[in-house]
């Protein structure tokens, strides 16, 4: 599954961006199905409490995502494309001992027999190889501007992501992007008593031909939680910016 999408990846750097974009806007909402469905500055989220542990599930909307990105560099999303399914899970851990999470091990179900793993840190690694070129850089010294021989060197892979993104990016090293990711997803991780954490579960897109998607949260301790969230898709046309 991995492996195809970066191939779709590797696809989208090859296309250009003309005058107008075209732009699937997609909208998750909480389907009441027992938990508690709550609203707040960020968008809805739904709730779910099993024994002692509570589990929260928002999805992550287009706006949020682009906000996310650091030094000019974003894995979720750009200016006018959104490359995943993000949802913020938050787990409380209400109970007397600790609760062990791996959140890699959650699960999207897109409704149309589509199944989506949560994309872990390593997985990012290997998404990273296609989202752009990398150059050294030695320990302690300032990020130098990139030569035009340089710039021959890569003119084609940076034409493509000039496409996709709007704008051209260096990377001195991963730091950048292994800040992005490091700061929001949820990693594996035991919760202590009366401990509450929150991060982000990133899947592939889910289709959007599906007027449902239900997330999977297995093994919160020993507990599973199920959330439905009803989708709904318009068409948004917009002009990057500079174009």
């Amino acid at each position: 599954m991995l492996k195809k999408f970066l191939l779709l990846v590797s696809l989208c750097l090859l296309l250009g961006s003309c005058a107008s974009v075209k732009r699937a806007v997609v909208t998750l909402a909480p389907v009441f199905a027992g938990e508690q469905v709550s609203s707040g500055s960020s968008g809805l989220s739904a709730t779910e409490k099993k024994e002692a542990v509570k589990v929260s599930a928002r999805y992550v909307p287009f706006e949020e995502l682009k906000k996310s990105g650091i030094n000019g560099f974003n894995p979720y999303a750009s200016e006018t494309k959104q490359f995943f399914s993000v949802f913020e899970l938050t787990v409380e851990n209400g109970g007397s001992g600790p609760v062990s999470f791996d959140p890699y091990k959650c699960v999207l179900l897109d409704g149309n027999a589509g199944q989506h793993k949560a994309i872990s840190e390593t997985d990012f690694k290997e998404i990273f190889k296609v989202m752009g070129p990398t150059l050294s850089e030695k320990a302690g010294e300032p990020h130098r501007q990139v030569t035009e021989e340089e710039r021959g060197r890569d003119a084609d892979i940076n034409r493509a992501i000039a496409g996709l993104y709007g704008y051209q990016m260096y990377y001195p090293d991963d730091r950048f992007k292994k800040d992005v990711v490091a700061k929001t997803l949820f990693k594996p991780c035991s919760l202590a008593s009366g401990e509450t954490k929150r991060g982000w579960a990133v899947f592939e897109q889910a289709r959007i031909e599906a007027p449902y998607v239900s997330l999977l949260v297995p093994e919160v301790g020993t507990l599973d939680f199920k959330f439905k969230f009803e989708q709904s898709v318009s068409i948004e046309e917009t002009k990057p910016e500079g174009r």
